[in-house]
Parts: C-alpha cells; sequence; structure tokens
C-alpha cells in the first residue's frame, strides 16, 4: 500500500476475529432462509460438536460481558497468530463483530486490548467491525 505514487510502499495485514463462528452463522442463513442467532459466543479453535450443539439451539440472549470476553479473547488469537518479525513496520486491521454489543461497551476491554498489542512488531493496529451499515472501530496501538 502507497500513500503517494513513488512513496516507499507501506505493508499492510487484515485478518478476522470470530471468522468461524461468522461462517457457519452464514452458513445457516443461507440453509434456513430463516431468523439465525446473532452470536454464539465460541472461538475459532472450540470443538465442532459445540457449534453444532450452538447452531442448533437458536437464539438465545448473551451478557455483554460475556461477548467481550469472548471477542476480546478472539482478538487477542489473532495477535498471537501474527506476532512475528516479518511484520515489523507493517499496520494490522482486525476484523471483530464489534456491533455484538454496544459501541460505548468496548471501552471496557480497549485497555486490555492495548496493553496485549503494545509488544507486536506492528507500527499500528486497528480493530473495526463487520457492518457496513455503522461503521465502528478503534486503535489499539
Amino acid at each position: 500500500m502507497r500513500g503517494a505514487s513513488g512513496a516507499v510502499p507501506q505493508g499492510l495485514e487484515i485478518t478476522v476475529a470470530q471468522s468461524r463462528e461468522q461462517q457457519r452463522l452464514g452458513q445457516l442463513m443461507n440453509q434456513t432462509k430463516g431468523m439465525v442467532p446473532g452470536y454464539l459466543g465460541l472461538a475459532d479453535d472450540d470443538p465442532e460438536a459445540l457449534y453444532r450443539e450452538r447452531l442448533a439451539r437458536g437464539r438465545i440472549m448473551h451478557s455483554a460481558e460475556g461477548a467481550l470476553t469472548v471477542i476480546g479473547n478472539g482478538i487477542k488469537s489473532c495477535l498471537r497468530k501474527k506476532n512475528h518479525s516479518k511484520y515489523t513496520g507493517h499496520d494490522l486491521l482486525i476484523e471483530a463483530p464489534l456491533l455484538s454489543v454496544p459501541n460505548e461497551r468496548w471501552i471496557r476491554i480497549e485497555d486490555d486490548l492495548r496493553t496485549a498489542a503494545s509488544a507486536m512488531p506492528f507500527r499500528k493496529i486497528h480493530v473495526i467491525g463487520d457492518q457496513d451499515r455503522s461503521p465502528f472501530g478503534f486503535r489499539i496501538k
């Protein structure tokens, strides 16, 4: 990525937190053509049996604190997977299901995410929501 023609390219790495959950919910929506859960509360590395169980139970309420914890852990998992010296000086963009909780609630875990990101080799790290209709995000480094 370059800011101007002739400028030195700036590296940009992009990753997705909670990608398996988002993929499975999209599949279910395509299969049923109906209402599906908006959030499962699962990590990418949770067992397939747990995914099947959560998808089968339908929609339920989740606490904002629980969603913050699960999605925050998903963001930290992305950070761990990208913690390589080959990314020194690059920028990192993490897409996450931020609209699972109200925007004002993310402030509760932003400092924790900043701490997790502080030693990363990236120049800047941003977390963005996964929705076009209401863009939202924040910088953690």
